[in-house]
């Protein structure tokens, strides 16, 4: 891949900058309840998908299809509460709770079983870090669904998911967006804070971006 700028030893990509850049921004936008960051994540989405086909985390590869997918349909499902107070954000039932729960462990369960030996038949596709590409993958979708449909909890789940971003991406040797983790990390908990505030009405003069 072609170099854009060397720190301190470390070669960033053109992939690797531009999809930081803008996974960064959709995650702000998306931490105001701006369906903006769907727009924004599409970008990122493409990116990604290039990067991680070159560095061999083939389940985030599949993740990036599916995220495209949700950007899109999750723009059409924003704009119908765009104008309310609250947003139209929403908490979760318990049984909703129990079972997105279960059903996350179970599929990466699945998921690590089948990676850590998709390599027995096609040996060009060995999975350097199985356990935790399958666990981003899976919590990755679980939580762009909740984010969806707007549930405040989703931000629980990418709190985790991002935790072990960092681990994944550092091990991995792509440095910049491992960082960039680091302040997403902070972002989701804001984003977290920020939706209960919108929810419960004390954030009603939010800044939004008009799609013109």
């Amino acid at each position: 891949m072609e170099i854009v700028v060397n720190i301190l030893g470390y070669n960033i990509t053109y992939l690797e900058l531009i999809g930081s850049i803008f996974n960064f921004l959709s995650v702000i936008l998306a931490t105001r309840a701006n369906l903006w960051n769907w727009v924004v994540s599409f970008v990122t989405q493409i990116c990604f998908f290039f990067l991680f086909w070159y560095i061999g985390l083939y389940a985030n590869i599949l993740l990036q299809i599916y995220f495209t997918y949700i950007c899109i349909i999750s723009i059409f499902r924003w704009k119908k509460t765009d104008n309310e107070d609250d947003k139209g954000l929403e908490w979760m039932t318990n049984s909703k709770r129990i079972v997105t729960f279960l059903n996350t462990i179970i599929f990466i369960g699945i998921g690590w079983m089948i990676l850590s030996n998709i390599h027995l038949v096609f040996p060009s596709l060995k999975s350097e870090y199985p356990l935790m590409d399958v666990t981003i993958m899976v919590s990755s979708v679980v939580g762009v669904n909740m984010l969806s449909k707007k549930y405040i909890e989703s931000w629980i789940v990418w709190i985790f998911n991002d935790i072990v971003c960092i681990a994944l991406f550092f091990l991995s040797g792509i440095y910049i967006i491992g960082i960039e983790y680091f302040v997403i990390t902070g972002i989701a908990i804001y984003g977290l804070i920020n939706w209960i505030k919108i929810k419960n009405g004390k954030n009603k003069k939010i800044r939004t971006i008009e799609i013109t």
